[in-house]
């Protein structure tokens, strides 16, 4: 329960504790049910039970993980560690025993117990308290020692003071292998479909095995040469790349889901992009300029960001229908700026220190078969905004 309140109750730290005792509670009367086979259990001694088996039961749970114990600060030396593994969730099933995903790469051990190094030193410093509004990262280390037991531990913590740490460890390949399933990219799919994130209508499937080899052969060696950065950006990406493996010699009836992996199709992927032009893919798929029906515009001011809408989902046509009822929506008519729209967009996310001359952008895009167009909602923040369209932005202009 408390567990389950922790997930739930993501506005406050009270919900766990609150899951906690309502855990504690609901589960001592059901077992003293069971054990005395009635329904009559109110007693002023079964209190005095209940609180003195919530207090040991407590206790046998927090001191193991505690900082009594050294749980916190205990970090493994490089020569007892002989494999490692980091993700964003604890290997389950056909995971924990991938051994692909496991690495014995002394210099990814020695960056990632570097990582773990840093968080504990500021934990150990008293800055374990995570700010609002900031980036998090939630990761999962699980150690292979060489006497041959398993050492496991999560950690939520914010982005910026360990960049130099996270650039390390995400940069090497077996990161990458665990993040982006490289181990299934072998160039045998039964298909690869390459769309537009912005409409459907807008796509290619490759079911030649000469294409798809070359195109996962690329992908992989895109995916192997992102930088830090890139893996970070929040640049809106120019498609999405759904790849469906053949069913495996082990399960013939595995479910199609199983076999799908997901990737997106940023614009630094020059490789990828050269081979879909040369191919005749790429305008099939990426939304251009010429593919534009109107762009508008309102500036989000922080005043319209409510308090409860952070960590809450809003849809973004409701928005820009609430600013544009307090501010007039400004019209782009250049179709060049239509193209730096395109370029600069980034996905619609609100937070409340959005910076000020930060604007949220409405495109409508032609449909192909449809009699309707498409819209999507896009955040352009003020780097993004080049001196010509903030000119264009200019009310009256």
């Amino acid at each position: 329960m408390g567990e389950y309140f922790y997930g739930a109750g993501s506005q406050g730290k009270g919900w766990p504790i609150f899951g906690y005792i309502l855990g504690a509670l609901l589960g001592y009367i059901a077992v003293e049910m069971v054990i005395r086979k009635t329904w009559q259990i109110v007693r002023v001694r079964a209190l005095l039970e209940l609180i003195a088996y919530s207090a040991v039961l407590g206790l046998v749970l927090y001191i193991p993980v505690s900082g009594w114990s050294g749980y916190e600060e205990r970090i493994p030396t490089a020569h007892s560690v002989q494999q490692v593994y980091v993700g964003q969730e604890l290997p389950l099933g056909e995971e924990a025993r991938n051994e692909a995903y496991f690495s014995q790469n002394k210099a990814y051990i020695a960056a990632v117990l570097n990582l773990q190094r840093e968080l504990v030193r500021a934990h150990s410093e008293g800055k374990a308290s995570l700010p609002k509004n900031v980036p998090l990262a939630t990761t999962v280390i699980v150690y292979r020692l060489d006497d041959g037991s398993t050492m496991v531990r999560r950690y939520t913590f914010p982005v910026r003071p360990f960049e130099t740490e996270l650039a390390k460890m995400m940069g090497s390949e077996p990161y990458k292998t665990v993040r982006y399933s490289l181990d299934k990219l072998y160039g045998a799919a039964e298909s690869i479909t390459i769309q537009s994130v912005d409409d459907n209508e807008r796509r290619v499937v490759l079911t030649a095995p000469k294409e798809i080899h070359e195109f996962e052969a690329i992908l992989k060696a895109e995916i192997l040469n992102m930088s830090y950065s890139e893996m970070q950006s929040e640049k809106y990406p120019l498609g999405s790349i759904s790849i469906t493996n053949k069913e495996s010699s082990i399960s013939k009836n595995e479910p199609k889901w199983r076999r799908e992996i997901s990737y997106e199709w940023p614009a630094s992927f020059h490789k990828l992009t050269a081979w879909m032009e040369q191919k005749g893919y790429a305008d099939k798929v990426v939304i251009h300029s010429k593919d534009i029906l109107s762009i508008r515009a309102v500036p989000i001011i922080s005043q319209e960001i409510g308090p409860s809408q952070p960590g809450q989902y809003i849809e973004d046509y409701e928005f820009f229908r609430d600013i544009q009822q307090k501010h007039k929506a400004i019209t782009i008519e250049d179709p060049k700026l239509w193209s730096t729209v395109l370029e600069k967009r980034r996905p619609f996310n609100l937070t409340l220190n959005m910076e000020k001359g930060t604007y949220l952008f409405q495109v409508k895009i032609k449909p192909l078969y449809n009699s309707d167009a498409h819209t999507g909602y896009y955040i352009l923040t003020p780097k993004d905004i080049t001196p010509e369209l903030a000119k264009a932005l200019l009310p009256g202009s």
